[in-house]
């Protein structure tokens, strides 16, 4: 305080220059422009002690106030906006503090509770970019600057007790618009959770900038450096040197400015945020750690009802200074064009052929802008790196499988229609239900209608099927039938013996064969227990189900001949595949339709799961409940992440952090569960937890806690799943977080560790039926055969897979000693696992002797050197070498 004197507050006007643009121009730049982020530095060197007294004194008298603070820094730290360049500083929202108790919005009798509700509240309400608050009551009169002088040079205006310094000179206005949609977000969460949920989301669980956003740009310090010196920067700013010199010589806070205000012209309303992420980035750090994260990003909140559209509508032709102006802007994008209500308007076009594209709209903008007008070339954003793993390179406009996805749901209504219609059927169809994952827009790899097989060599037509040549050449590629399950008219004349109603369902589906035949023309084929429909392209399987029937399969006769129910295998899986699952796919393609980025993380998440080897044992409905589950927790209003990438990233956070034996995970459909259902679920869980599955799934539609995941996965499994997603998630956040990604393959995520099992089967990949689906499939070359569906006469070979039927039939020979891994989705290798309790010694019996020797004594041990032989034998021309890892070798001594 005593260098006030010599320091005269009045010098430090923020209209005031108080630096010598000279020293680094040789006097070719105006003294006369003001420089106030140097005055704003000066005067919190001068005043900091100042507010810090007026702080104490206002917490003193407010006993909450200090554990409302210590809540406050919490929530800014979990989302990153208190640290780094434009932060929002801890002693920013202290300060807020005590200015809402100044406006009496806050006093001394509020609990914490109360105080938080209150200064969220009006956070999220306040408008510091164009009026600002002041903590001085005399603002604009005794010699202090007016707020209108603080608004003219600032971006955020909050000023002290003083009058004169600004609290937030150093504050980007996309930090303050992000804390402000935050603070709002955070009300939203105490409203419409439960106390323990709303504290976890809130102060538990961070929400990264990576997270937040849909979509980031990251510009390096290399290429600021260079867009400084562009044209446009020398035209936008009046003195560059003298704006660097006043930024302390950041090249990024100088041209800051300058590159939001081009995006926000050239996004024009498809963002709802665009935000900068604060990084703290210190001169302690190693060079080249710290140039890694120099530079500036640039998130944003897309809008989804404006981001898909790929036009750009300018002024109409006669008006010609915005012409000009927007010719001027878009460059060689702009054209004339004449739009529907007969306006002739310039216009500028991105191009985009499926959903994919659609979304990247943003990304195109953005790109293109930054290099037309700044000559920034070498960017990185962030948006699709993962998307490319569902891509199917050799189809044309594939995309990323929505449009395929789509075009599943488009036949499936046509053919549900012509089902009502069938009229010689003895009884109407009342209900058509998809229960296939295409049908929640789920399917990792939607079938291609037209797609072709194989030739000759592997197929051959047997009346209006194709079915299959077994030759050592190659195995036909994989074509998964759509699974339709059928609601037939109530009627008492329905048979009350399981084995009459199968043979009367069977007569349906010869009767339904007929009809589709001749009434519209399709091929169909039914068996005793579907029917198959060939529909543009698609194979639907259409299965009957009668509402009695899950119960007829419970009945039995005890020995008095007493009828009595009791759940079997057959009867749960019954129940899971014609009751269950067709209400949960209807609300998880509800959820689609709310969230149109669920389908695509849902298949991201499947892919990354299949990719470790999991597929066995992680049931894929699982897996889309828990990305399902993400969305579902979204507060009230809130539009999702709009990027499917985001959504992943969230599945594996929830995979990775959730303490899976202290919660169970309750899915809410539609709200359907009331309060007091949930808190009966959560006493169950607690009450039951010791007999439940490692992985508990509630839903609006299961309230048994074992049916979801019953068969797995298994508590290592879910450990196992935990460690990969903390690995992933790690790598994944450290490598989109960096200005040049460390890791340009990002397929490597999804690739697994074989070294972890014991031994590994290695297939021929000519016999995978689903080899276009590997992670490594071929992306160049001839594309893939799509024939016409008006030349597609022959219901293809459908669900035949012949890895899956050596996996089972391992599974029945060798269940008991091993558990077996497989990549799904085209994997070219069975992981094994030997179950360390089963391999130990035992005594020479003749019912220990499978698989088994007798050892030197006397005694039967595990005989690997067969097994793999016989995994070889059952396997025949599928099964290249078996390789054998460490456990193997350790107990027969050789390599």
């Amino acid at each position: 305080m005593e260098i006030q004197p010599v320091l005269r507050l009045q010098s430090f006007f923020p209209s005031t220059n108080n630096i010598r643009a000279s020293w680094i121009s040789n006097g070719d730049e105006t003294n006369n422009l003001p420089t106030p982020k140097y005055n704003a530095a000066m005067l919190r060197e001068i005043l900091l002690g100042e507010s810090e007294e007026k702080r104490r004194e206002v917490f003193e008298n407010m006993p909450a106030a200090s554990d409302t603070f210590i809540l406050l820094k919490v929530w800014l730290h979990q989302r990153n906006l208190d640290e780094g360049f434009g932060a929002f500083t801890p002693f920013i929202i202290s300060m807020y503090m005590v200015y809402l108790a100044q406006q009496k919005k806050i006093n001394m009798f509020m609990s914490s509770y109360q105080l938080l509700r209150n200064v969220l509240l009006h956070l999220g309400e306040a408008d510091l970019s164009r009026s600002g608050i002041t903590l001085c009551k005399v603002q604009g009169k005794e010699g202090t600057p007016t707020l209108n002088d603080f608004a003219s040079n600032y971006e955020v205006i909050f000023v002290d007790d003083s009058g004169f310094l600004n609290i937030c000179a150093s504050v980007s206005l996309l930090t303050w618009n992000r804390v402000r949609c935050e603070a709002a977000l955070a009300l939203k969460i105490l409203d419409s959770s439960s106390g323990r949920r709303s504290f976890d989301e809130l102060f538990m669980t961070p929400n990264d900038f990576l997270s937040s956003m849909d979509h980031i740009v990251r510009i390096d310090e290399a290429e600021l450096e260079a867009a400084f010196r562009s044209k446009h920067i020398i035209q936008t700013l009046k003195s560059p040197k003298l704006t660097l010199l006043d930024s302390g010589m950041s090249i990024s806070r100088s041209i800051l400015p300058s590159i939001v205000d081009l995006l926000q012209q050239a996004l024009n309303g498809r963002t709802s945020l665009i935000a900068l992420e604060s990084r703290k980035g210190t001169k302690s750090e190693v060079d080249s750690e710290l140039k890694n994260y120099e530079g500036i990003s640039l998130g944003f909140v897309i809008d989804p009802e404006k981001d898909w559209s790929p036009l750009i509508k300018g002024p109409e032709a006669d008006q010609i200074e915005e012409a000009k102006k927007f010719r001027n802007f878009w460059g060689e994008k702009a054209q004339l064009r004449r739009f529907q209500d007969g306006t002739i308007c310039e216009a500028v076009v991105f191009p985009a052929t499926n959903l994919y594209e659609r979304r990247l709209i943003t990304k195109q903008i953005v790109t293109y802008i930054l290099e037309r007008h700044l000559n920034i070339k070498n960017l990185t954003y962030v948006a699709d790196q993962l998307e490319n793993i569902l891509k199917k390179p050799m189809v044309e406009n594939y995309g990323s499988g929505e449009e395929a996805n789509a075009a599943v749901m488009k036949a499936m209504e046509s053919l549900g229609r012509q089902l009502r219609d069938l009229s010689d059927a003895p009884l109407t169809v009342t209900s058509i239900q998809g229960t296939s994952p295409a049908f929640r827009c789920t399917d990792v790899f939607p079938p291609i209608p037209g797609l072709v097989q194989g030739d000759n060599n592997c197929l051959k037509k047997k009346g209006p099927v194709m079915i299959p040549v077994f030759t050592r050449s190659t195995m036909p590629t994989y074509v998964a039938p759509m699974e339709v399950i059928l609601t037939l008219e109530a009627s008492n004349k329905w048979p009350d013996d399981l084995k009459a109603l199968r043979r009367l369902k069977a007569a349906f589906y010869i009767t339904i064969c007929k009809e589709l035949s001749s009434k519209y023309g399709l091929i169909a084929y039914p068996t005793p227990t579907f029917v198959d429909v060939l529909k543009d392209g698609f194979v639907f399987r259409l299965r009957i189900a009668y509402p009695r029937e899950v119960n007829l399969a419970r009945t039995f006769k005890d020995t008095d001949g007493v009828l009595k129910q009791r759940d079997t295998a057959f009867s749960i899986q019954l129940e899971k595949d014609t009751v269950i699952l067709p209400k949960l796919s209807g609300a998880l393609y509800g959820l689609q339709s709310q969230y149109p980025s669920f389908g695509t993380a849902a298949r991201l998440a499947k892919r990354w799961i299949a990719g470790h080897m999991l597929s066995l044992q992680v049931p894929e409905l699982v897996t889309e409940l828990l990305v399902a589950s993400i969305y579902l927790d979204l507060p009230p209003g809130s539009i999702g992440p709009i990027s499917p990438q985001i959504g992943f990233l969230q599945f594996l956070r929830k995979v990775a952090r959730t303490n899976w034996s202290a919660v169970p995970l309750i899915l809410n459909f539609n709200k359907l569960l009331g309060v007091e259902e949930i808190a009966d679920m959560e006493l169950q869980f607690s009450s039951q937890r010791s007999s439940l599955p490692p992985l508990v799934l509630y839903t609006s539609y299961t309230k048994n806690p074992k049916l979801l995941t019953a068969d797995g996965p298994t508590l290592p499994v879910l450990a196992r799943a935990m460690l990969l997603a903390s690995e992933t998630l790690k790598l994944l956040e450290d490598n989109l977080s960096r200005f040049k990604p460390a890791i340009t393959d990002l397929k490597m995520l999804f690739r697994p560790a074989t070294t972890a099992f014991d031994a590994v089967i290695r297939l021929n990949p000519k016999m995978v039926a689903k080899r276009h689906m590997n992670l490594d499939a071929k992306t160049s070359g001839k594309p893939a055969e799509i024939l016409p569906l008006e030349k597609i006469d022959t219901i293809p070979l459908v669900g035949f897979e012949p890895v899956s039927l050596y996996i089972e039939e391992l599974k029945e020979c060798y269940g008991d000693i091993a558990r077996f891994f497989y990549d799904s989705y085209g994997g070219f290798a069975i992981g094994v696992l030997w179950d360390k309790d089963a391999l130990g010694d035992m005594d020479f019996k003749v019912s220990n002797v499978k698989a088994r020797k007798l050892n030197q004594e006397g005694k039967l041990s595990i005989n690997f050197g067969a097994i793999v032989q016989d995994f070889s034998v059952i396997g025949k021309d599928l099964v290249d070498p078996v390789c054998l890892g460490v456990l193997y070798n350790q107990k027969q001594g050789h390599h």
